[in-house]
């Protein structure tokens, strides 16, 4: 009975033991250079233009980078210093024009008037749009 009592405790001891998890191996920081870029983001678009999309798992699983840098390159960040300047030579006209609207706002009546006069017709604007709902829902 003794034996038994024994045995019952080293099998209980046993399986209550758990192996220790493995450890992930660590990601060590890559600087892609703009040709590896360009070569991952072309895997990209080619992948989803045949299957529709997934290719940003697919190229980070096969290039060993993350999902997330790429998503980062496709939106033009972190794409080096080419990327940055075409995306600046795109902003530019926006930013450019809301510049001079503001501006020219500004001076049309010194100050506050010239403010005053936007809202007034910015409020004409809503008004002209809101009959012009009012109309469009009525044919509904």
């Amino acid at each position: 009975m003794l034996l038994a009592m024994a045995d019952d405790e080293s099998t209980t001891k046993e399986t209550s033991k758990r192996a220790a998890p493995a450890k992930k191996a660590s990601r060590r920081s890559v600087r892609y250079s703009d040709e590896q870029k360009e070569e991952i983001l072309e895997f990209v678009r080619e992948h989803d233009r045949k299957h529709g999309r997934g290719g940003q798992a697919a190229a980070a699983e096969k290039f060993g980078t993350t999902p997330l840098s790429i998503s980062k390159w496709r939106k033009g960040k972190g794409a080096g210093k080419s990327a940055v300047r075409k995306r600046a030579a795109r902003k530019a006209p926006a930013r450019t024009a809301q510049r001079a609207q503001t501006a020219s706002s500004t001076a049309g009546g010194g100050g506050e008037e010239g403010v005053l006069e936007q809202m007034l017709v910015v409020r004409e604007k809503i008004e002209s749009l809101q009959a012009e709902f009012d109309s469009l829902k009525a044919r509904l």
